[in-house]
């Protein structure tokens, strides 16, 4: 689904709390979010600040994830394919980065049939740590190989194909095709309703 998060003002804010601890150097530059965190939390130990640490950059990423989350829409055919897929006995788990709260809003306005919601409040590690999707795969009583990784950035992709599954990613309108370049997936598709003939074959 579509939000209007600004993942540049999450980023600012995350390290706006980073540099108020004291923990901020040029290494954080090239790291995702939440790998930010997991850096700076391992220094906080150290420190004995971890804890303290974590809550406050939890604070600022999902105060403006939950923000975003109240204008959550539809990507179409996102709500007709899922119901497709459910109804003929495909299990569908919603594997996120967001924080829960956010998820839940998200899926309150845009209700996509599924089975399993996982967010990175779930787990110890996220995407593209494989552990995430793992995690998702045995709750659903699915074995990795027969099932489908589906996500519109490089690290669904990536986490995917470590957690053994096939994988297939989402260039959704005014994305370069250079997206997924360092981790190409099994199968590209413009339009969600591309898989229903992989899936329901």
């Amino acid at each position: 689904m579509a939000t209007s998060l600004s993942f540049d003002r999450m980023r600012d804010d995350l390290l706006r709390v980073v540099r108020a601890y004291g923990a901020y150097d040029a290494s954080l530059a090239t790291l995702d979010m939440l790998s930010v965190v997991e850096q700076v939390a391992a220094r906080m130990a150290l420190r004995g600040r971890e804890l303290a640490f974590r809550s406050d950059a939890e604070d600022a990423m999902a105060s403006l994830e939950v923000a975003a989350a109240q204008g959550a829409t539809e990507i179409p055919p996102a709500l007709s394919v899922l119901q497709q897929l459910a109804a003929s006995g495909i299990k569908i788990g919603i594997v996120t980065r967001n924080c829960r709260a956010a998820a839940e809003e998200e899926l309150r306005r845009v209700p996509l049939a599924h089975h399993l919601l996982l967010t990175r409040s779930d787990v110890r590690l996220t995407k593209p740590h494989p552990e995430q999707l793992l995690t998702a795969l045995r709750l659903l009583n699915a074995r990795p190989a027969y099932s489908v990784m589906v996500g519109d950035h490089h690290m669904d992709v990536q986490g995917g194909r470590a957690a053994g599954m096939l994988t297939v990613g989402l260039l959704r309108p005014g994305t370069p095709h250079t997206r997924f370049a360092s981790h190409p997936p099994d199968l590209l598709v413009h339009t969600l309703e591309q898989l229903l003939p992989w899936t329901l074959a």
